[in-house]
């Protein structure tokens, strides 16, 4: 079998270009592609120019990439966040190597500063009530069923935005969700999501024939920024420091009271059973007794 000679260039704009239209072409997601790899190789190649280096694969290499971290590590960078720069890289040089750009996978064996284990604090109830009574007076209903589709249908906010007309079925409470990787998932929802879903549709949006669900004031689909600054607001009127994630969280943990963990592996999309594993750990310090209805209907009708 003939073995296809590397191309010639060793300019690394070049080589980040192909390398995301090789991502582009195994199906990562555009917002994946821009958020984590396309903007933290920007960024080395941006400290690369700072430091007077060429932007050339043959200079730069392992030292190079210590160095770029070291200088992260100095700037007080949490090693949550240097660990995600090098992520980026790491599969960027293993790329060079898997298409013989490189001479052998130059990042192996980097040692990065450990991240801390420690789970992250789940909303409380009296913390969803807050931010339920803060949605925008002018979109309560939108915003509203945005907030309960995090927390009881475990959405993540991409999830949310891609619904369509079709996806939904407010009579048996059930959602078709397009999830990462484009895979499609049934998802059952409360009756106190689905109303406020319902109120939304018939309140709000009743006039717009697009088939996105859920849409701005202009009646357009939400960008990723756009839908951000929603909760943004929101939780700045509830004087509160949450991740929209963070509902998502919450809501598995509750549903990892009265679900098997095959069945909530289903329910948030998770490939690797261990994934959901996580939720099962959290539930037991959650520390609330099984029962088989939705999150939301038990925690908002207490």
């Amino acid at each position: 079998m003939a073995v296809r000679p590397p191309a010639a260039t060793t300019n690394l704009l070049e080589l980040a270009r192909r390398f995301d239209r090789q991502n582009e072409l195994t199906g990562i997601r555009e917002a994946t592609r821009e958020r984590f790899y396309n903007q933290n190789l920007a960024a080395f190649f941006r400290w690369l120019e700072m430091e007077g280096l060429p932007l050339d694969l043959r200079v730069v290499g392992r030292d190079q990439v210590e160095a770029y971290l070291l200088w992260k590590r100095q700037r007080k960078l949490s090693p949550v966040t240097i660990q995600t720069y090098y992520r980026a890289l790491r599969r960027f040089y293993h790329w060079l190597d898997e298409e013989r750009y490189s001479d052998g996978d130059q990042l192996q064996g980097i040692r990065l500063p450990r991240t801390p284990k420690g789970e992250r604090t789940l909303p409380t109830e009296k913390q969803l009530h807050q931010l339920l009574g803060q949605v925008s007076i002018i979109h309560r209903y939108r915003d509203t069923a945005i907030l309960l589709l995090a927390l009881d249908g475990n959405l993540r906010a991409g999830e949310i935005r891609g619904l369509v007309n079709e996806d939904v079925d407010i009579s048996r409470r059930v959602l078709t969700v397009t999830g990462k990787g484009g895979k499609r998932r049934v998802v059952n929802i409360g009756f106190i999501t689905s109303k406020a879903l319902q109120d939304y549709i018939d309140r709000e949006r009743q006039l717009s024939d697009h088939t996105i669900v859920i849409l701005t004031q202009g009646g357009n689909p939400f960008t990723r920024e756009g839908f951000s600054q929603v909760f943004r607001r929101i939780k700045a009127r509830a004087g509160l420091k949450l991740r929209f994630h963070d509902l998502r969280h919450l809501g598995a943990t509750d549903d990892a009271l009265h679900m098997s963990p095959w069945e909530l592996q289903a329910k948030l999309g998770h490939e690797d059973l261990r994934m959901t594993g996580r939720y099962v750990h959290l539930a037991q310090a959650y520390g609330q007794e099984k029962q088989a209805y939705s999150t939301g209907d038990r925690l908002l009708t207490r």
